[in-house]
């Protein structure tokens, strides 16, 4: 009986003469078999339906089973029998035959691999801990195959795959390890021979080459987070030898890979409602070290001839005999690569390659110079790993922004959208089309530019990041038979507009350039308001005309003067009445627009110089000492109270409960408050809020600088920076550590959170509201639920603060500060 065998699920025999099977850890295996059979085999009965493959030899038999992926009649015997060539993979391999484009979102790599090999009811097993492997937001398999797509996503995560048959199983199961070198070791170790000719009739090692390749012994990862744009977020990692190949790096920009799944701060809850995603540095230090295990585990190779037939790849295995300090003494091998090649009634070849199972394996991360991964074959013929590369789209898509029903717009406080991809074949036109997708716009500076959303609806023109799939911006608008243009054109072809939409019509800015008919055009479908801060000034060349449906008010705390070159005209009905003794109706002031606008900034005087200027706001705030001219105060002259006296009014509107230990924190200090006091004075103006609180809210973060080292972050962790400790994992720092650019990013973080609880708790007092933001500014917004109604209401505000009392802190101390200060 054969020790050789083939079987076929169409049950047609067929009598193997010959065989070589190539494996290789990561890849699909390739059995091509030469055989006899009848001359009439019905060869679509066979391509593509089970097939398996058995033989045995030394260390027991082995299977594997898959499919057929190709059979050809070669050759015809005048006997009725005929020569077939057949290849017998597995059946992975028809993951090769199916191309997709598809999007996957909120799943980790191990839970978007097992979703595709579900799909295909293939067997497999994963040995990793699927706790290390974060969620992503999103994934795209763009025109790839199912084959190469799971095989980059498997290496891009450091994950190896293999195929074997367990003992005992009729079928072959993939197995995917993120640590193959520490799999069972085979049980015997294998007797090195020197030569082939001197070998036994038994298992056995023979022509053994080992040799060591320069590889970069350091990894760097960077990438990019917009929430950081200036923060240089990377992660690196170097080999733990001291060898010249610790001082060759490879650097790597990877944007998006380090966007993992993790904890928010709370300040994007719309944004983070299925998720928080944030780039991590620990993910990029991570992919920086499993690069340099790849490369390293990688350097030493070692390639083989063996008589043992179970060696195959993802096999540990050791050698005893042999005389080279890296392969004796039991000596861990792993075998990445294996060939068994013979004819059924000769002599069988075996052998492969293998590096050393002391460190962990990695695939590598990229194609790099360094060759293939893996070669096998004794010709070196068999090379079935291809580059694991991901797809580029090189140009711009046209995608449709989607949303929740009956919501125009729809999107993060980033101004993020969502959108469907005409290409992706299981999109439903909802909001769960796409990740968050940023929007480019014509101007856009740190609280000013230009903001236009596109909505619901809309085509939009998208580009990808360095043509990454899994990062499209969207970068244009266009309008088509959906979204028809304002005015119709060629006709109105000289018009330019900007006109937005609403339920009850919209707003319009127009432009017509017509010759001889040029026209500024403004229409507001509700109110329109003004706001000028200091002159407004207008001429009209010809005749204006101001037609008034209902009153026309004019209220000005000056003078009013009308004068006319020629003729007065003052008409009424039924009269007309100058200081009338009933009151007349005080004019409206314009609604100023609230949320997260601009700054406002201290006027600038028009006597100061560009340098004095420049100095001004980027000195430290100083307390001048003004002993021979003191400074007059003209609203404490007039009123008796100073208005950051009167600021200071509203800390007494709420007991924070015993105080004791804060006042004498806050006394403490008086004579740093004392230096600190006018900068105080100074932003409780600027930005409405109790100068003590201001002024005890330093203390807290930073005692007045005390606690800042010399460049201005925390002494304690290095996170926070300034005198308000503006946390630099969540926010870019800006400017100096105590000048004005750093307060007025303090203050507008500070005013953005009271933005956020106002929207969600409206009714709660002024005061209750800058608690709450306190709360918000030290342990992000979502913990500021709880008004601050009481004591105790206020000391469970408080909770997941910093020791719990933050806000009461803070506020006690201001206190302290407003009754022993003057002000």
């Amino acid at each position: 009986m054969s020790n050789v065998k083939i079987s076929l699920e169409s049950g047609e025999h067929l009598d193997v003469r010959s065989f070589a099977v190539h494996e290789a850890l990561g890849a699909s295996f390739q059995i091509d078999v030469i055989a006899l059979g009848d001359d009439d085999v019905d060869l679509k009965k066979i391509s593509g339906r089970p097939a398996s493959f058995g033989l045995v030899g030394h260390g027991g038999p082995r299977i594997w089973t898959g499919v057929c992926a190709r059979i050809a009649q070669t050759e015809v015997e005048s006997d009725g029998l005929s020569t077939y060539a057949l290849r017998i993979v597995p059946a992975f391999w028809l993951l090769t035959h199916r191309r997709n484009h598809r999007v996957y979102k909120h799943a980790s790599v191990p839970q978007i691999v097992k979703k595709v090999l579900k799909e295909w009811h293939l067997p497999f097993e994963f040995r990793i801990d699927e706790d290390d492997y974060p969620k992503r937001e999103f994934k795209v398999q763009y025109g790839e195959t199912d084959h190469d797509f799971v095989r980059r996503l498997l290496v891009d995560a450091g994950i190896s795959f293999f195929f074997t048959t367990p003992e005992g199983e009729k079928e072959t199961k993939m197995i995917l390890t993120d640590a193959p070198t520490t799999s069972e070791p085979r049980e015997k170790a294998l007797p090195f021979v020197r030569s082939s000719s001197l070998a036994e009739k038994s298992e056995h090692i023979t022509d053994v080459s080992i040799g060591h390749d320069v590889r970069p012994g350091r990894a760097v990862v960077r990438d990019f987070d917009f929430r950081r744009p200036t923060f240089p977020l990377a992660g690196a990692h170097s080999a733990d030898d001291d060898g010249p190949d610790s001082l060759l790096e490879e650097y790597f920009f990877l944007p998006g890979s380090s966007h993992v799944a993790g904890d928010g701060d709370g300040s994007t809850p719309v944004g983070d409602a299925e998720g928080n995603y944030r780039h991590n540095e620990k993910e990029a230090t991570k992919k920086a070290q499993r690069h340099v295990e790849a490369m390293r585990g990688a350097a030493s190779r070692i390639s083989f001839s063996t008589s043992a037939t179970d060696v195959g790849p993802g096999t540990v295995f050791s050698m005893k005999g042999h005389p080279h300090r890296d392969l004796k003494n039991g000596k861990k091998l792993l075998v990445l690569s294996s060939f068994i090649s013979g004819e059924v009634d000769d002599d069988w070849h075996a052998g492969g390659e293998a590096i050393s199972a002391e460190k962990p394996y990695r695939p590598l991360l990229t194609a790099t110079s360094h060759g293939d991964a893996h070669r096998s074959g004794e010709d070196g013929a068999f090379k079935p790993l291809s580059k694991a590369s991901k797809p580029r789209i090189h140009g711009v898509q046209s995608a449709v922004v989607v949303g929740p029903p009956g919501e125009d717009i729809h999107c993060d406080e980033h101004g993020r959208v969502r959108l469907q991809f005409p290409w992706d074949r299981e999109a439903k036109g909802d909001e769960k089309g796409s990740c968050w997708v940023r929007v480019s716009q014509a101007w856009a500076g740190p609280g000013f530019g230009m903001v236009t959303l596109p909505r619901v609806g809309q085509e939009v023109l998208v580009a990808f990041l360095d043509g990454d799939p899994d990062l499209p911006v969207v970068v244009g608008r266009l309008f088509g038979t959906i979204s028809p243009v304002p005015y119709s054109i060629p006709e109105h072809k000289t018009r330019t507009t900007l006109k937005s939409s609403s339920k009850n019509g919209g707003n319009e800015i127009t432009f017509d350039d017509k010759a001889d008919g040029e026209l500024f055009y403004v229409e507001a479908t509700k109110d329109l308001h003004k706001v000028v801060q200091e002159d407004e000034l207008e001429e009209t060349k010809g005749n204006r005309h101001v037609t008034v449906e209902g009153d026309l008010i004019l209220s000005a705390k000056g003078n009013v003067i009308i004068q006319a070159g020629k003729e007065l005209v003052v008409k009424g009905g039924p009269k007309i009445q100058l200081n009338p003794p009933v009151e007349v109706p005080a004019g409206r002031k314009p609604k100023k627009l609230g949320g997260h606008g601009p700054k406002k900034h201290a006027k600038h005087d028009p006597h100061e110089t560009k340098h004095e200027h420049a100095k001004r706001e980027h000195e430290p705030p100083k307390h001048e000492k003004e002993k021979e001219h003191p400074k007059r105060d003209h609203d404490k002259e007039h009123h008796g109270k100073s208005k950051a006296a009167k600021q200071n009014e509203l800390l007494g509107k709420m007991n924070p409960g015993p105080a004791g230990k804060y006042h004498q924190i806050a006394a403490a200090r008086k004579a740093k408050a004392e230096h600190y006091k006018e900068l105080a004075k100074k932003i409780g103006e600027r930005y409405d809020i109790p100068p003590a609180l201001a002024l005890a809210w330093m203390n807290r973060e930073s005692a007045f600088g005390e606690f800042l080292d010399a460049n201005g972050y925390s002494k304690f962790d290095g996170m926070g920076f300034g005198l308000f400790q503006v946390d630099k994992r969540y926010h870019t720092p800006k400017g100096g550590p105590s000048d004005w650019h750093h307060i007025d990013q303090a203050m507008d973080i500070y005013k953005g959170y009271i933005g956020q609880i106002k929207d969600k708790h409206p009714g709660w007092s002024e005061e209750e509201y800058l608690a709450a933001g306190l709360v918000a500014y030290n342990s992000g917004p979502s913990n500021a639920q709880t008004r601050p109604s009481s004591t105790a209401a206020w000391a469970q505000l408080d909770n997941g603060t910093a020791h719990d009392d933050y806000s009461r802190d803070v506020w006690a101390e201001a206190q302290w500060y407003s009754k022993n200060l003057k002000w």
